[in-house]
């Protein structure tokens, strides 16, 4: 692993566990206590995109161990998830979740890439029994991707 890649991982690392340990105390107290909420700007699923109209409402909010997807300020899924730098993919992370509604206890994995320079996140995922994504592109497999803009908090 080259220097750069490494340092790059690292400081997501580093911010993203800075977050956390921020956040613990409020996070015991508020559940949705915010690491960061973005708006969807972009998505595809199974290869096709999906229409910007069942997008314009949805936002996705991490907390300090959960996923959210949001509609109209309504929670719409909820998972847990963990983190772990991908070593398929510089500067990426894989992602492990858990569901905890509407269904829990479904399984699925991804991956999350945070574009300092363009402001952007991607986070494509699928069910655990299909294979961790390889790249950012759901062409020839089954799995959803959002490209991400984050709100203000």
């Amino acid at each position: 692993m080259n220097i750069k890649l490494a340092l790059a991982i690292s400081t997501v690392l580093i911010l993203l566990t800075a977050h956390r340990i921020a956040l613990t105390a409020e996070s015991a107290a508020d559940p949705l206590a915010e690491v960061g909420k973005f708006k969807i700007i972009r998505g595809e699923k199974n290869g096709l995109n999906i229409n910007p109209e069942d997008l314009s409402e949805l936002t996705v909010m991490f907390s300090n161990d959960m996923i959210y997807t949001m509609k109209n300020g309504r929670t719409e899924t909820a998972s847990t998830y963990t983190l772990k730098p991908s070593i398929r993919i510089p500067g990426a992370l894989e992602l492990d979740m858990t569901s905890v509604s509407p269904q829990q206890g479904e399984r699925g994995h991804g991956l999350v890439e945070i574009s300092l320079q363009k402001g952007l996140a991607r986070l494509i995922f699928t069910e655990r029994r299909n294979p961790l994504p390889r790249r950012f592109s759901t062409q020839g497999i089954k799995a959803t991707m959002f490209i991400l803009e984050p709100l203000p908090k």
